[in-house]
C-alpha cells in the first residue's frame, strides 16, 4: 500500500490535539491500517471502501504538548499480501 496527501504537511507546526489525515491507496485493506504517535496507538476514522482510495483521519493524543515533535507513523497491508509503512513529522505548538 501507498500513503499520500498528508495533512497537515510534513514538518508543519500544529496545535495540541489537532486533527490529521492522509489517503491510503486503493489496494490497501482499510481494517489493516494502524497509526501510532510516539509508540501510542491512535484511533482513526476510515472513509472509503476496499478498491477505492480511503481517507484516514484522527487527532493527536492529549499526551503531546507544545514544544515537542511527533512522527505520525502509518502501517498497513495490501490485498496482494504486501505491507507498507510511511509517516511524517509535525511540531506541536501552543
Amino acid at each position: 500500500p501507498k500513503f499520500s496527501d498528508f495533512t497537515p504537511p510534513d514538518k508543519s507546526e500544529i496545535s495540541e490535539k489537532a486533527g490529521f489525515s492522509f489517503l491510503a491507496s486503493p489496494n490497501t485493506i482499510p481494517d489493516s491500517i494502524k497509526v501510532t504517535i510516539k509508540n501510542e496507538p491512535v484511533k482513526v476514522q476510515i472513509e472509503g471502501k476496499s478498491g477505492t482510495s480511503a481517507k484516514i483521519s484522527g487527532k493527536l493524543p492529549a499526551s503531546l504538548h507544545a514544544g515537542s515533535f511527533a512522527r505520525i507513523n502509518i502501517t498497513g497491508e495490501a490485498s496482494n499480501s504486501c505491507s507498507g509503512s510511511d509517516g511524517w513529522l509535525v511540531k506541536i505548538v501552543p
